[in-house]
């Protein structure tokens, strides 16, 4: 069997670099993994298997609409405003979603004369984005026979978009196989919006198994936070909370991002009792070994949206409790089993209180940060995981082939 991966970025740059964790096992079940980023940036791009390959579209690709496809633009618009729940919303925006759909067919002829895309490849984009909309119209041509994805975040939830429409996601949904989110809540919450709800199927992602985290209680406390620094992610209000707490912390961030300058600018009116020390980007190789090497008390978020964050995953693989806030599937790995969970729209000095409470609690030993990773090892485990999503994509191939 081959494999055809659609990623954003991956593996170049910086973006999906929980990527990383799934290709190492996907590419031990095919023969070969092409790879296909939808922007190639500047830059080396990650260590992958052997036998996965890149490939990215040519810029000219996207020049021309040839005019034989404007019939075919016009089907597809037509089939989405009939699947759409947002009709009115639609219409009011056609002018968008009609150069929205010109670009999709430019790459999906881009990807019909690529040798690799044929009837006897699985296709698989790791999200609902511009390559999914590109092959569901290559399978909408019977170009390809074997098309999935997964939907992650910004791919799930309709309110993260303007007019709480997510653009083609009835046409996307319609010709694909199967659809993949990456939690029980998401699940939920897609099947409730009744657009083809037999295709979805939870199906997490996973982290691998780097052992347990030391851990000191003498040690100064302290708090891990990894995220880009973007207004979604909120970062200001750890400040906040670090600003109520009566004893002295270590506040430690790994992730850049537009907002980080003004970050720094926040944190240096924190009081001085608290080290604060900004980590920018790092590799996975070094972030890992932070967490190998170094004793951490709490991993916090403080989101105002999520999919299923892989790094409170990652954080749990070690053994380190999590506070989080209570919004898309965050639920599903910070349990009271595994930490915290807070309201989405929380009082920075109510969390400031429950940090003070844990920090004396028998959340923060050894036997708990035990039973953290336990619960870890039950539902996020790469090997476990991935092992599932495959059997599943593998599973409706053969069906196909049949």
């Amino acid at each position: 069997m081959k494999l055809n991966f659609f990623t954003a970025a991956f593996p170049y740059k910086t973006s999906e670099s929980f990527i990383e964790n799934e290709i190492a096992i996907v590419a031990g079940r095919f023969e070969t993994v092409q790879i296909f980023p939808y922007v190639k940036p500047s830059g080396a791009y990650r260590k992958i298997p052997a036998n996965c390959f890149i490939k990215t579209i040519e810029s000219e690709a996207r020049v021309k609409l040839p005019p034989k496809d404007y019939f075919l633009l016009l089907r597809i618009l037509f089939i989405e405003f009939r699947l759409s729940q947002k009709k009115m919303y639609f219409l009011r925006h056609l002018k968008r979603w009609a150069s929205f759909t010109k670009k999709a067919i430019m790459d999906a002829n881009w990807l019909a004369n690529q040798p690799e895309i044929n009837n006897e490849a699985i296709c698989y984009s790791f999200w609902m984005n511009d390559w999914a909309f590109a092959l569901a119209i290559l399978k909408m041509k019977k170009k390809i026979s074997k098309f999935v994805f997964r939907s992650c975040g910004f791919d799930i939830w309709d309110e993260r978009h303007p007019g709480n429409y997510l653009p083609f996601r009835g046409f996307i949904y319609k010709y694909s196989d199967r659809i993949f989110p990456n939690s029980k809540t998401a699940e939920f919450y897609l099947k409730e919006k009744n657009i083809f709800p037999e295709k979805i199927k939870r199906m997490y992602l996973g982290t691998t198994d780097r052992g347990i985290a030391p851990f000191d209680s003498r040690k100064l406390f302290t708090i891990v936070s990894c995220s880009h620094v973007t207004a979604l992610k909120r970062i200001h209000l750890i400040i906040e909370i670090l600003d109520q707490l009566e004893f002295s912390v270590q506040w430690i961030h790994f992730g850049t991002g537009n907002e980080l300058e003004s970050i720094k600018e926040k944190a240096k009116k924190l009081d001085a009792k608290h080290q604060v020390e900004f980590k920018g980007f790092v590799s996975n190789e070094e972030y890992f070994s932070f967490f190998e090497t170094q004793s951490v008390n709490l991993f916090i978020t403080t989101s105002s949206t999520e999919g299923l964050p892989v790094t409170l995953q990652e954080a749990i693989s070690f053994g380190i409790p999590c506070l989080a806030t209570d919004v898309g599937g965050v639920r599903e790995v910070v349990t009271p089993e595994t930490g915290i969970l807070i309201p989405a729209n929380f009082d920075p000095k109510e969390v400031a209180g429950k940090i003070s409470a844990f920090k004396s609690s028998g959340q923060n030993t050894i036997s708990f940060r035990t039973g953290v990773r336990e619960y870890w090892k039950r539902n996020f485990e790469a090997n476990v995981t991935y092992s599932q999503f495959l059997d599943e994509i593998l599973k409706e191939s053969f069906k196909l082939k049949s």
